[in-house]
């Protein structure tokens, strides 16, 4: 098992499955069946997100380390911005490496439910550029981030999405995973 960085390195297509906590914890087995049957097409990595609005995060660390140390898969655990003081982040880094994780994408996350634009948390950080360094600063992850060839939500700009993209990778982006797109020219 390794950092998600050096798969990128490999002449080899990377494969990954991205799975969501489970808002019921009685869903949960049903989760790790799933994931014990898609080991059988070796996927290179398992991503486990944060939840939208950071609702599941709580779930996050503990199934990424069950589908890595018990499974036998390598994870990415998603980590936001959002809800989330610096205080609360170190907590979370501390226990993604007390159970071995370490990939992480770095996200500044959706708003929270009922908000229309995302608020930055007192004693948290406004953008994933910021959390990327952050994280960089304090052990040796490998770090993702998002990429929007087609243009972020929020940016009118193409060439400003560039902009942000660039400040998340000199802050320490190991690499970047686009959301769905549809022009290949993008």
């Amino acid at each position: 098992m390794s950092h998600i960085k050096s798969m990128f390195s490999e002449d080899k297509t990377v494969i990954s499955i991205e799975v969501f906590p489970p808002k019921r914890d009685d869903d949960i087995g049903k989760l790790f069946t799933t994931i014990e049957d898609l080991k059988s097409i070796k996927p290179d990595f398992v991503s486990v997100t944060y939840g939208a609005g950071g609702t599941t995060r709580d779930k996050t660390v503990e199934i990424a380390s069950k589908i890595k140390n018990q499974i036998g898969l390598e994870t990415m655990a998603h980590l936001t911005c959002v809800n989330s003081t610096t205080d609360e982040l170190v907590s979370v880094l501390s226990e993604l490496e007390k159970n071995n994780i370490k990939n992480i994408l770095a996200l500044r996350g959706d708003p929270v439910q009922g908000q229309r634009e995302f608020t930055k948390t007192e004693g948290g950080f406004d953008h994933a550029c910021e959390l990327v360094e952050f994280i960089k600063k304090k052990n040796n992850y490998s770090i993702g981030v998002a990429g929007y060839p087609e243009g972020h939500i929020e940016t009118k700009n193409p060439d400003k999405e560039i902009e942000y993209l660039k400040m998340k990778v000199d802050n320490g982006a190991d690499f970047i995973i686009t959301q769905l797109f549809f022009n290949n020219d993008d």
